[in-house]
């Protein structure tokens, strides 16, 4: 992995993204992030989505902006 930037911590514990890394990763204000704990340092990485209703991550589609699986809709549809 290649540094992109370094950055200071603010007062408030916070570290400001470069513009061009957000575009790069596709992250928009407002976007949830993992910071994952590695031996190397701290990963960033957008979560995987996963069904509101199950938590699944397979087969998903999107309603109102929020990930649904095709089972959960299925089952829905059954009710």
């Amino acid at each position: 992995m290649r540094i992109v930037a370094t950055r200071k911590i603010d007062e408030l514990g916070r570290i400001m993204l470069t513009k061009e890394l957000r575009e790069t990763m596709n992250w928009k204000t407002g976007d949830s992030l993992n910071l994952t704990c590695t031996k190397e340092g701290v990963l960033l990485s957008s979560p995987q989505q996963a069904c509101i209703l199950c938590g699944g991550s397979n087969d998903l589609l999107t309603l109102n902006e929020k990930p649904i699986c095709r089972q959960c809709i299925q089952a829905i549809q059954h009710l």
